[in-house]
């Protein structure tokens, strides 16, 4: 009988032949297999390498982890429990890979007893459509993860303006739960202000049938206010027409929120600008004045337009154009900072004046700030800080995302990440992440071994911030980064994809603004802004017993009236020195042109009356009539916290002004 099934199969080589197809007939009664010559193929073996055929010879050719699957399907088979068998199983090839194939077959004769005797069955080759399904599926997952852990929010919507899709980050940053979102308008959810601006961008994109993109928008927050978006969409089509929108949206409130602050301190600036009474310019690359204040009108006598319509060096003595054309040279082409120096304008009755200033370069223009010395009537602010003079921009890049395999070696870099730290893709690709990601929290740094562990131990994102960068070139950037695990269909984590972005500018200028804004610029006292943020530290148990001092120049209007504003400004940075040196305290407020107020822990009134007697000393050895400084000092002293502090400053001034009579 066996050899009649031989014959047979001969017969049905013939047609699976046709098939390019491996066939297969198993006598499972004596376990013996015989198999044609595509069946070898398949996996690259010549008949002779693996006889004697057997079922141990297929069990030994499949993978492990699809043999039971064979197994069970087979017992099925034999035990009439369906009547065709089919798998798919990966086997062994020759060169050491594995090859997938569909195994299937049938029992085509039986013994009296039910026993199975002979199957048959054939082998078909389905590797390349199987790596080609793994392929799809993986990046299916891929593309996945980083939908879910990008910081944007993802978003499709009809032509009506319904969402149809939205990431997992709408939720994440504006806490409405998605399925009281989809299906439902954008428009219960934007600001009323710009909703019609909104029906505008969609519109356009519908009538253009192109990408476009719009730079601000406010979302509400489900919690808190209004927070600011900007968003980027393109038209989705079916057969040729348009259906609906898909779009990116980036929260830029935290950016916003800094662009007002530098825009009201511009604004302050301006005013400044206009008000001082120090001369001040800006000087193109050519030597022209780019913008002036009235102050040189003033000084001058010309118009602001016929200063500016003119070559600076026309203004000046003759004998100082050449030293001020080099000058000019250093600081606009050497990028050199120049100070103190003085050359000679002519003003328009045909007086020359002498002015002292001070130049620094910025872009393709260097910023003065100059004082007429002539009449030594200076302005009490020796520089000006600097205006930038740029229009901040949104960032048009998004997020740099790299992605890893399990054990850190990259396997994919976006553009936006190339630019961040300076490798390009194909340096990048199959390095360990450390090679070109070195990164440092507060000067130390990071192992991104024991990150990556971390993330792939707990199989969940992890978010860093305040870290440093240093990127391909030694330079470094603050970034805020998210490192998370990326999973395939058995949750089994199989990756990391980091998204992170550069943040040193903002941090950069929220620190610029909280500086100018709790600081005197003479004295680098607190000013009277700061004492109003800092009372409640003050006020707190563990400060007292304290002491609250208050010192006023006498005089000093006098002063400014006979020797100049800059003999003034000496005498405010003296009076400020002395306090500093005898005084330990961390509270000191300049809160007026010759005001001062000092908080100081004192456990006694003794140390108070000692200061006093160290200031007045000190006074003593550095008065003249080159410095002519006093004094009046008054201080008050409260043990307990049942005083109020205002009220313990008011008593201080008292006494001060108690003493100033004596100075009279």
């Amino acid at each position: 009988m066996w050899r009649e099934y031989i014959h047979s199969s001969e017969q049905l080589n013939i047609m699976v032949d046709a098939m390019n197809a491996g066939s297969w007939v198993w006598n499972i009664q004596s376990r013996d297999i015989m198999v044609n010559q595509r069946w070898l193929e398949i996996i690259g073996y010549s008949k002779d390498e693996l006889e004697p055929f057997t079922i141990d010879t297929w069990i030994n050719l499949v993978h492990p982890e699809d043999l039971k699957i064979s197994e069970d399907a087979l017992n099925k088979l034999i035990n009439h429990e369906t009547d065709f068998y089919s798998v798919e199983v990966r086997m062994k090839h020759k060169n050491g890979s594995w090859v997938w194939i569909l195994d299937s077959g049938k029992v085509v004769e039986w013994s009296s007893n039910g026993q199975p005797m002979i199957a048959i069955g054939t082998h078909i080759d389905i590797n390349d459509n199987k790596e080609l399904q793994l392929k799809y599926k993986y990046n299916e997952i891929f593309l996945k993860q980083i939908i879910e852990n990008t910081k944007d929010i993802i978003y499709r919507m009809d032509l009506q303006g319904n969402f149809t899709y939205l990431s997992p980050a709408w939720t994440k940053n504006l806490k409405h739960p998605l399925h009281q979102v989809l299906n439902h308008s954008f428009k219960a959810f934007v600001h009323p202000e710009d909703i019609h601006m909104l029906e505008d961008f969609f519109s356009n994109i519908k009538n253009s049938s192109q990408h476009q993109e719009l730079t601000k928008f406010r979302l509400k927050h489900l919690d808190g206010p209004w927070r600011y978006y900007q968003t980027s969409a393109s038209p989705i089509f079916e057969n040729g027409i348009i259906i609906g929108y898909a779009g990116i949206a980036r929260d830029i409130s935290d950016y916003v929120s800094i662009n007002q602050q530098l825009q009201a301190q511009v604004k302050e600036l301006d005013v400044f600008f206009e008000v001082s009474l120090d001369l001040l310019a800006i000087v193109d690359s050519k030597g022209f004045f780019y913008r002036i204040n009235q102050s040189w009108v003033d000084l001058l006598g010309y118009s602001i337009e016929e200063l500016k319509s003119r070559p600076i060096i026309e203004f000046l003595h003759e004998d100082d154009i050449k030293m001020t054309k080099s000058i000019i040279d250093n600081v606009i082409h050497k990028k050199k900072e120049i100070a103190d120096y003085i050359n000679r304008y002519r003003s328009i009755d045909g007086q020359y004046h002498y002015i002292e200033w001070k130049a620094i370069p910025y872009g393709e223009f260097f910023y003065v700030s100059g004082r007429d010395i002539t009449s030594e009537v200076q302005i009490k602010k020796d520089l000006i800080n600097q205006k930038k003079h740029y229009e901040a921009t949104l960032m048009s890049v998004g997020d740099g995302i790299i992605v890893t395999d399990i054990l850190g070696v990259i396997t994919n870099i976006n553009k936006a990440a190339e630019k961040l730290i300076g490798f390009k893709q194909k340096e990048a690709l199959g390095k360990p992440l450390s090679s070109i990601f070195d990164i440092y929290r507060n000067k130390h740094f990071t192992k991104l071994e024991d990150i990556i562990s971390k993330v792939v131990k707990e199989k969940k994102p992890l978010e860093i911030h305040d870290i440093t960068l240093n990127t391909k070139f030694s330079s470094y950037m603050q970034i805020d980064d998210s490192v998370a695990p990326i999973f395939d269909d058995e949750n089994q984590v199989t990756g990391i994809v980091i998204v992170f972005r550069d943040v040193t500018k903002e941090l950069e200028n929220k620190k610029k603004i909280e500086y100018l804004s709790y600081h005197d610029y003479l004295t680098d006292f607190y000013n009277r802004y700061y004492l109003e943020k800092v009372v409640n530290e003050i006020i707190d148990a563990s400060f007292y017993p304290l002491g609250i001092i208050s010192m006023d120049i006498n005089d000093l209007k006098s002063v400014n009236d006979n020797y100049g504003h800059s003999k003034g400004d000496y005498i405010i940075k003296k009076a400020a020195e002395i306090i500093r040196k005898n005084i330990d305290s961390d509270y000191f407020f300049r809160i007026g042109g010759d005001e001062f107020l000092v908080f100081v822990h004192s456990k006694n009134k003794v140390l108070l009356e000692e200061i006093h007697k160290n200031i007045i000393r000190d006074i003593s050895q550095t008065y003249s009539e080159e410095c002519p400084l006093s004094l009046a000092y008054g201080y008050v002293y409260v043990e307990k916290t049942d005083l109020d502090i205002y009220e313990g400053i008011k008593l201080a001034d008292s006494n001060m002004y108690e003493n100033k009579k004596k100075y009279k």
